[in-house]
C-alpha cells in the first residue's frame, strides 16, 4: 500500500445520504407491497455497502492521523445507534401490549431481547427464514440486518488496527477477507440459504467492499474528493469524468436491476447479491460529482430520506407487521400506504427531537443513560420470554389452541442422546421410556403433542429427529427454488442410528408428500414455492418415483430390523393463511373467511400422486403401518381449518397443538407381539 497521506480529510457526501435513500426506499417498497418492487429486499445490502464505507473511513482516518480512539469510537456508535432504536424497541413493546395475544407477546419478548444485544440475526436464524409467511408476523424481525451490522463494528476496529500494522497489503488483506467471506456465501447458499442469510461471517464480505473503496481513498489510490477517478496523473480530466460517470450510471442500473429482477423466490443472498453490493460501491466510487450522484443521489428530498433512512427503517416493519397481524393477513393497499406515511413522519420525529440531541447535545452522562436504557430494555424483553408473567391482551380459548409447536434446532442435550445429524431433535415430556421416533421434516414435528397425548398414559415418550424440509428417505435429496438440502446425509445418519438402536421400536415417517411429489406449493400462499426431490441413486427419476423409490428404500431397512414401522400420511393443505379465518380486536378491514375449510375433493386431488405411492409402497410390504390424519381432520365434503371454534393449523399447512391432538385421535401404537398376526390400517 503506498504511503498514506495526512491531507484527507473526511468530507460530508450528500449523495451517500442519496444513496441510503434509495437503499431504504427500496425495503419500504418491498415490505408495503412486494409486487411494487419484489427485489427491494436488496436495500438492506446497499445498506452494507455504505456501513463498511463510512465506518472504515473514519476508522482508517483517524489511524492515518494518529487520532483513533476506541472508546471514542464506540461511544459514537452509541450514540449514533441507541437512541432511535430505544423509542422503536419500547413502541413495538407497549403496542404489543394492546395488539399481541399472551403467548405472541412471549415471542415478542425474546425478540426485543435479541434486538437490544444486537444479536436478532442469530435468534431469528434459529426460528426460521427470512422470507418465512411466518415471518411478516414478527415486529421486530428487520433487526437481523442492525445485528450484522454491531457485530461487524465490534470486531472491526480492532483488526483494522491490527492491519493497519502491515499497510503496505492492506488492502490485499481487505480483499482476501472478502473474497473468503464472499466464498462461504457462495458454498453454503445452495444448501442452507436461511443461514447464510444470517450469518455474519457469510454477509461480512458486502461491509468489506466497502471497506476497501475506503482504504483505496485514505491511500490516495482513489480521490473521490478531487472528483477523480483515479489519480489525475494516469488519466486526463475528460475521461475522468467519462469513467465516473460510466460507474454511476452503472451502479444504478445494478441496483434498479436487482429491485427489479430479484424476487423472493431465488435463493438468497449468493451470487445474485453482487448486483446491489457492487453497484453501490460504484456509485460511491464515482464519487460525488458523478453526473447520477450528482443530479440525483444529492437532490434536497433524496439527501432528506437520507438522513431520516435509519429510524425510517426502523419505524416501518413493525406498523407494517403489526397490520398484517391485526387484519389477520395482508392488509389493503391503501391502509399499507397510510403506514408508509406514518413512518416517515415517526422517522423524522424520531430524528430531529431525539437522535440528534442526544448525539450532538449537551447532555451529561447521555452515554450511560443510553447503556442503561438499552440493558433496561433488553432484560424487560428476557424477563417476558422467560417468565409466566402475562402480557398482551387477554386470549380466548380460541387463539390459545394456536400455539406454534416449536422443535429446538441443535440442542445440545437432545444431541446428546441422539448423536444424528439434522437440526430438529425433540423429546416428548414424561417419565417413560423413549420407545418411539418420528422422523422427518416439520410435517413430522407438527404430531408430537398428539404423540404425547397417546404414549404419556402408556409410560411411554417420542423423539422427533429429523431437518427442515428434508423427508428423512435414505438416499433423498430435496432441492427448494435453488437451495439444495442434504437430506440424503441427514437421512442416513438418523436411520442407521434408529435401526441399530434396541430402544426405540416404533418409527413414524412422516413429511410434507403431496408437495415434493408435485413440485410446487399449494395455493395463494405459496405459489412461488417449487421443489425437487432426487434419488442420489437414481438422479434422473422424476421427483414422484424418486420419492417411491427411497420410500421403498427405507421401509425396507427399517422391517429388517424388526421395527414397528408407520406412516403418517400428510395433512390436508388449506392454501390460505388461518388468521383468515378469525377477526382479531382491532381489526379495521378484515372480514373473516367462512367457512374455514376447503373442500375434500380439491385435498383428494392434491394428494393422489402420493396416496398412490403410499398403497404400492404398502403392497409391497404388508407389515408397514399406515394412518391418514384426514381421518379427523376431514369429512365427507370438507377438509377444516378450525373445529369447535379453535384453530387447528398455525399456518397454512402446519397443525396447532389443538390440531395435533385432533389429527391423532383414534390412532394407536401396535403391540410388538400381535404385529405378526396382522394389522389395521387406518385410511380415508
Amino acid at each position: 500500500m503506498p504511503r498514506v497521506s495526512h491531507e484527507t480529510p473526511i468530507v460530508y457526501r450528500p449523495d451517500i445520504d442519496g444513496l441510503r435513500a434509495l437503499a431504504v426506499l427500496s425495503v419500504v417498497l418491498f415490505h408495503a407491497s412486494d409486487r411494487l418492487l419484489p427485489g427491494g429486499f436488496v436495500g438492506v445490502d446497499v445498506f452494507f455497502v455504505i456501513s463498511g464505507y463510512l465506518i472504515s473511513r473514519i476508522i482508517l482516518q483517524g489511524l492515518s492521523d494518529r487520532s483513533f480512539s476506541f472508546a471514542d469510537f464506540y461511544k459514537k456508535r452509541a450514540l449514533r445507534i441507541f437512541p432511535a432504536l430505544i423509542v422503536v424497541l419500547l413502541a413495538t413493546a407497549l403496542l404489543g401490549n394492546f395488539l399481541l395475544f399472551p403467548l405472541e407477546y412471549k415471542n415478542l419478548g425474546k425478540h426485543i431481547a435479541g434486538g437490544a444485544a444486537f444479536v436478532a440475526n442469530i435468534v431469528y436464524w434459529t426460528e426460521s427464514g427470512y422470507f418465512d409467511k411466518l415471518g411478516e408476523a414478527k415486529p421486530l424481525l428487520h433487526l437481523w440486518s442492525l445485528g450484522i451490522e454491531e457485530q461487524f463494528y465490534l470486531i472491526w476496529p480492532l483488526l483494522l488496527a491490527f492491519f493497519w500494522q502491515f499497510r503496505k497489503s492492506l488492502i490485499w488483506t481487505l480483499l482476501g477477507l472478502a473474497i473468503v467471506s464472499f466464498a462461504a456465501n457462495l458454498f453454503w447458499v445452495g444448501s442452507d440459504a436461511a443461514s447464510v442469510f444470517y450469518f455474519p461471517g457469510t454477509r461480512f464480505w458486502e461491509l468489506i467492499l466497502g471497506a476497501i473503496l475506503a482504504a483505496l481513498q485514505v491511500a490516495r489510490i482513489l480521490n473521490v474528493g478531487n472528483d477523480d477517478l483515479v489519480s489525475p496523473n494516469q488519466i486526463t480530466e475528460q475521461r475522468s469524468r467519462v469513467l465516473r460517470d460510466g460507474f454511476s450510471f452503472a451502479g444504478m442500473a445494478m441496483i434498479l436491476g436487482a429491485c427489479v429482477g430479484l424476487n423472493r423466490s431465488i435463493s438468497y443472498p449468493g451470487g445474485w447479491a453482487l448486483l446491489p453490493v457492487l453497484g453501490a460501491v460504484f456509485l460511491i466510487g464515482a464519487g460525488p460529482q458523478a453526473w447520477i450522484n450528482r443530479y440525483f443521489l444529492a437532490r434536497p428530498f433524496m439527501v432528506f430520506l437520507g438522513l431520516i433512512s435509519y429510524p425510517l427503517y426502523l419505524w416501518h416493519w413493525p406498523l407494517l407487521s403489526y397490520a398484517r397481524i391485526v387484519e389477520s393477513g395482508k392488509p389493503p393497499g391503501f391502509f399499507r400506504a397510510l403506514l408508509v406515511f406514518a413512518a416517515v413522519f415517526l422517522a423524522y420525529a424520531t430524528y430531529r427531537w431525539i437522535e440528534r440531541p442526544l448525539r450532538f447535545g449537551k447532555l451529561r452522562y447521555r452515554v450511560a443513560i443510553l447503556w442503561g436504557g438499552m440493558c433496561s430494555i433488553g432484560c424487560f424483553g428476557t424477563f417476558v420470554y422467560f417468565s409466566d408473567a402475562q402480557f398482551g391482551i387477554r386470549a380466548t380459548p380460541m387463539l390459545l389452541a394456536q400455539e406454534t409447536i416449536e422443535s429446538p434446532r441443535n440442542d445440545p442435550q437432545c444431541k446428546g442422546k441422539y448423536p444424528v445429524l439434522g437440526a430438529y431433535c425433540l423429546e416428548s415430556a414424561g417419565d417413560g421410556a423413549v420407545t418411539t421416533a418420528i422422523v422427518g421434516d416439520s410435517h413430522a414435528n407438527h404430531f408430537m403433542p398428539g404423540l404425547e397425548s397417546i404414549l404419556r398414559p402408556r409410560n411411554e415418550r417420542v423423539v422427533h429427529l429429523g431437518e427442515p424440509g428434508c423427508p428423512v428417505l435414505l438416499g433423498g435429496l430435496r432441492e427448494r427454488s435453488g437451495e439444495r438440502v442434504s437430506c440424503a446425509a441427514v437421512s442416513e445418519s438418523i436411520l442407521t442410528f434408529l435401526a441399530q438402536n434396541r430402544e426405540i421400536r416404533r418409527i413414524i415417517i412422516s413429511f410434507r408428500g403431496p408437495l415434493n411429489t408435485s413440485e410446487k406449493g399449494y395455493g395463494n400462499v405459496e405459489k412461488l414455492l417449487a421443489v425437487r426431490f432426487t434419488d442420489t441413486s437414481n438422479p434422473t427419476l422424476p421427483s414422484a418415483a424418486a420419492i417411491e423409490s427411497t420410500l421403498t428404500r427405507t421401509v425396507a431397512l427399517l422391517l429388517s430390523r424388526n421395527k414397528e414401522v408407520w406412516l403418517f400420511e400428510d395433512v390436508p393443505e388449506l392454501g390460505f393463511h388461518i388468521e383468515e379465518c378469525q377477526v382479531r380486536p382491532f381489526s379495521i378491514t378484515h372480514k373473516k373467511r367462512e367457512p374455514c375449510a376447503l373442500p375434500f375433493a380439491e385435498v383428494s386431488q392434491r394428494q393422489r400422486q402420493y396416496h398412490r405411492i403410499v398403497t404400492r409402497v404398502q403392497e409391497k410390504f404388508p407389515n408397514l403401518l399406515v394412518f391418514d390424519p384426514k381421518l379427523n381432520l376431514c369429512d365427507a365434503t370438507s377438509c377444516f381449518g378450525m373445529k369447535n371454534h379453535a384453530p387447528l393449523y398455525v399456518d397454512g399447512d402446519h397443525l396447532s397443538r389443538q390440531g395435533s391432538l385432533v389429527a391423532l385421535e383414534g390412532w394407536s401404537p401396535v403391540l410388538d407381539e400381535s404385529r405378526g398376526s396382522g394389522t389395521t390400517v387406518l385410511r380415508k
